[in-house]
């Protein structure tokens, strides 16, 4: 479990500096994880999940409207 979660940290790195990297899912390793934005209204923030349609592992990562990527 321990290196699932030092594979899924790897990941919301990656993609939390580049949302179109092509990251292989932490937990199965066969799905490219896809990303989508939930906007969060006046919080100047968003969530990012992170999520595998192979397995449908999903993560989420709290981000800053004026990240730069």
């Amino acid at each position: 479990m321990e290196n699932t979660l030092g594979k899924w940290s790897d990941a919301a790195i990656a993609l939390g500096n580049d949302p179109a990297s092509e990251i292989l899912c932490p937990k199965c390793g066969e799905e490219y994880l896809k990303v989508y934005d939930i906007p969060i209204p006046d919080w100047g923030k968003f969530e990012r999940m992170l999520y595998c349609t192979k397995c449908n592992a999903v993560n989420f990562m709290l981000m800053r409207k004026n990240n730069i990527f």
